[in-house]
């Protein structure tokens, strides 16, 4: 199967190349037969985009690693809630995981939904929505009345912060003591973005970021912060020299990518 997408979009093989190569690791941190199976049914032009780099492997699998866990540990609490994952490219935690009794909605632009439907089918559980997740329209789907936890992985960076925040303060006025967590990084990795080996082989520039977490409660009076997962404290083997180095030389770096866990009220 051939596919053809460009900017934002194409950056879901980033994803899901790195979690297929994660898989066939011996000291595999994370297992997702689906994104090897997946792969192996796309037709990829000889590209340098078709290699991913040990920074970008490292990084991606941490965050994979943190949001799992942020998922399983909000479906314990309540086995059956509500999760929903803007902008799901080709993620297969809908059958990764064990969601049990829990409502899953994966949402994205129409073009990437209709390549998702070639690999995965909707059941009762789980449900595919085909629009931006700033089209807000797309809430109107969502239960109202349960526990809601939004995800979002390597997406918020694209964007610009006007955007962000208001879908935050959108979410916040719609859904009553739900949760958010995503992954975001540092103003300096969105001003250095054309130095990231994978990113700036795209047509996809970072928009976003954010150095003090605390500016997001600002947004709306409903929103804080429970949680900052920082990258830096996770799988410390298995980062590349250069970034020990710059996270030795200069700490703020340690904090430039992570994950954010918001509550609202």
């Amino acid at each position: 199967m051939r596919i053809n997408l460009t900017g934002v979009p194409e950056t879901l093989f980033i994803t899901l190349r790195i979690r297929a190569i994660e898989t066939k690791r011996p000291d595999a941190a994370i297992i997702d037969p689906y994104a090897t199976e997946i792969l192996e049914q796309i037709e990829f032009e000889e590209s340098p985009k078709n290699k991913v780099s040990e920074a970008s492997q490292t990084g991606t699998i941490i965050r994979t690693i943190i949001l799992d866990e942020i998922i399983n540990d909000f479906l314990h609490q309540h086995p059956q809630g509500c999760v929903v994952n803007l902008g799901c490219g080709l993620d297969a935690r809908c059958k990764r995981l064990s969601l049990n009794d829990c409502q899953w909605f994966d949402i994205d632009v129409e073009e990437t939904i209709e390549i998702r439907k070639h690999f995965f089918e909707e059941t009762p559980f789980c449900k595919m929505i085909a629009k931006s997740m700033f089209d807000y329209s797309w809430m109107d789907t969502i239960p109202k009345d349960q526990p809601t936890l939004f995800i979002s992985e390597g997406v918020m960076m694209y964007f610009e912060e006007k955007d962000i925040r208001a879908l935050f303060c959108e979410i916040a006025k719609q859904f009553k003591s739900a949760e958010i967590a995503f992954d975001t990084i540092s103003r300096w990795a969105v001003r250095n973005y054309k130095l990231h080996p994978d990113v700036k082989k795209y047509n996809a520039p970072f928009k976003w970021g954010i150095t003090d977490s605390k500016e997001i409660e600002n947004w709306h009076a409903g929103i804080r912060i429970i949680k900052e997962y920082y990258y830096a404290n996770y799988l410390k083997n298995r980062w590349p020299l250069l970034m020990k180095i710059m996270m030795k030389l200069y700490p703020p770096f340690m904090k430039s990518f992570r994950v954010l866990q918001l509550k609202l009220q």
